[in-house]
């Protein structure tokens, strides 16, 4: 038997988070600068990342401070800088880069 194909992506797990109601997701910024909570699904858990499904096509995902903010605040969203993104890549990857 073959599973339907699914949209996912591959996420350290330390960018998931619980919302106010104790749901998994993670938590994005949207083009209002507003931040907004993306329940997921749990595709695999492998030993360098998560799979996820549910976070939408281009979504800005909050990968510091995610725990410090909640629903709906207006925040200034500053991009990942390159070290912060190696660093991610490394943790998804197993290594470095």
């Amino acid at each position: 038997m073959r599973a339907e194909p699914a949209d996912a992506v591959v996420l350290p797990r330390s960018v998931v988070t619980l919302s106010a109601s104790g749901d998994l997701g993670i938590r994005a910024v949207d083009a209002e600068s507003k931040v907004t909570f993306h329940p997921i699904d749990l595709i695999d858990d492998s030993p360098t990342g998560l799979v996820l499904g549910g976070i939408p096509a281009g979504a800005r995902v909050i990968v510091a401070g995610q725990d410090l903010v909640v629903e709906g605040e207006t925040v200034n969203a500053v991009e990942a800088d390159q070290e912060t993104i190696r660093k991610l890549i490394g943790e998804v990857t197993g290594g470095t880069q």
